[in-house]
């Protein structure tokens, strides 16, 4: 029950902010009311079906037939009311579509999803409410193109204005604003405020565009949002009170004039601030970037100092000591090379056991550093030994035309080598993928399973030491492991052969 009374609540809230913004646009309606120069509630409409859900609709039937004119026929209103719905529908559900579900307007491909979606849904209500006029006999049909334009621009003016203003302001959080950033948009208000009253403007129609640019440079899109709607407001106001630099012989001309600033200023600013948007982010990704190469560059300098000292303990431990105890088995078969042949060949049989065990040492040593099939053979062989002595069956799929640079190599090997061994060690698995190809530009691998997926970049450092070796050739390691899905590790790096 509290669900549907909430429910309720916010239809009727809907509805009376529709009303609310209705009533405003009304200011500069002609034809018994039935069209305005601007026609808000389609932005305020989109937005917070945008913003909070499709299934608020009624709320812009209520709020749109609370402004009718009832003295109109009743199919004349109902005509009206049921395009009014669908323009706001339509063009909320293409928005929220095209912009794939940003609110922001940090791309410009947002605005131009605003600009397609309000004109879809604007075209829509034009029709309905320009046929609504002459079916009741309120126009002539002389009459009806001139209407359908003033109808269409009113509202994907009022759509273009409101619906960024409100999408981009809602939730914007006020505490982050910061005092300098306070200051600087009180300037911009002030300035805009008394150069909408400046009597010059009749003269020079554009001069609020500098202040629009400032707004958009220094506050991306909620700033050319703001701005946009306090220079629409005023611009409005001093037609309807046939002021400003927009007044023309007729009403019809006026309404023209004003519709097509308020588009142009519009669409020029929100691309604006769209484009600051998308360079800050640009900015922000490069220092990012930089950040995190830095931190895989250190990481692969602390890797190999571990390495370092890991290949010295394991000489140390196991050649080295081998040779040691060579050398002086040698020694003692030279003393007793005279006084006792017998025992000589015994310690010559020994060094020899102790040569072979220091040889077998070194070569498993080595192949851990870097194989030897790799370096003369190629890395479609290596991949077929790993292949081989997987724990686990390989399918193993391989397109290389020719060598590849030998760093290439070597990292596209461990991924693998890193890969199969993480699959015997956690993945549950009865099965493996190794598949590899390459171009002119680009080689990617992939490693995959069938076990239990789940697998986390976080836990661990192997693979975050994977991805520092693929970064550091500007490549980029992907790990998709869905639970009970299986995991695919994929390493895409470029290169040039």
């Amino acid at each position: 029950m509290n669900r549907h009374l909430r429910y309720v609540g916010a239809v009727g809230g809907v509805g009376a902010i529709y009303w609310l913004a209705a009533k405003g646009g009304l200011q500069l309606a002609y034809l018994h009311g039935s069209v305005a120069a601007l026609w808000p509630p389609v932005g305020v409409g989109m937005a917070v079906l945008i913003l909070y859900g499709l299934s608020l609709w009624p709320g812009i039937v209520l709020g749109d037939l609370a402004v009718a004119n009832f003295s109109q026929p009743v199919e004349t209103v109902l005509g009206q009311t049921i395009g009014n719905t669908l323009e706001v529908l339509i063009a909320a559900v293409l928005f929220h579509r095209l912009a794939e579900g940003r609110t922001q307007f940090g791309r410009v491909r947002d605005v131009a999803a605003l600009v397609a979606a309000a004109a879809a849904g604007t075209a829509v209500s034009a029709v309905f409410g320009t046929a609504s006029l002459k079916l009741g006999g309120l126009i002539p049909t002389g009459q009806v193109g001139t209407v359908w334009r003033t109808w269409f621009l009113g509202d994907l003016s009022g759509a273009l204005v409101f619906a960024p203003l409100l999408l981009c302001w809602m939730r914007a959080r006020i505490g982050a604003i910061s005092p300098r950033q306070a200051l600087e948009g009180a300037a911009i208000v002030t300035l805009i405020v008394v150069v909408a009253l400046l009597p010059s403007q009749r003269d020079v129609p554009y001069i609020v565009f500098p202040l629009l640019i400032w707004a958009a440079l220094r506050g991306g899109p909620r700033g050319a949002a703001g701005a946009v709607a306090l220079v629409t407001t005023l611009t409005v106001y001093n037609t309807a009170h046939h002021e400003g630099p927009f007044v023309r012989a007729t009403i019809t001309q006026s309404l023209l004039a004003t519709q097509l600033f308020v588009a142009a200023a519009a669409v020029t600013s929100l691309v604006l601030g769209a484009v600051i948007e998308e360079r800050h982010a640009a900015l922000d990704a490069l220092r990012e970037n930089e950040r995190r190469l830095r931190d895989s560059r250190a990481r692969i300098v602390k890797a190999g100092d571990a390495a370092r000292r890991r290949l010295e303990r394991n000489l140390h431990d196991g050649a080295q000591q081998r040779l040691v105890s060579l050398a002086l088995t040698l020694r003692l078969a030279r003393l007793q090379l005279e006084k006792n042949p017998a025992e000589t060949e015994y310690l010559l049989s020994e060094a020899s056991d102790e040569l072979q065990g220091a040889i077998d040492e070194l070569r498993e040593l080595a192949r851990g550093i870097h194989p030897a099939v790799l370096t003369d053979r190629g890395l479609g062989p290596a991949l077929e030994v790993l292949a081989d002595h997987a724990h686990l069956p390989v399918e193993l799929t391989a397109d290389l035309p020719s060598r590849l640079p030998s760093t290439v190599e070597a990292v596209v090997y461990y991924v693998a080598a890193e890969g199969l061994t993480n699959i015997a060690k956690y993945a549950h698995a009865t099965a493996a993928t190794l598949r590899l190809e390459a171009s002119n530009k680009n080689v990617v691998l992939s490693v995959g399973d069938n076990g239990a997926g789940g697998a986390d970049p976080r836990r661990g450092t192997g693979l975050r030491g994977l991805a520092d070796r693929v970064e550091a050739l500007g490549g980029r390691l992907e790990l998709h492991s869905p639970p009970g899905q299986g995991t695919l590790l994929t390493a895409s790096i470029p290169c040039e052969h």
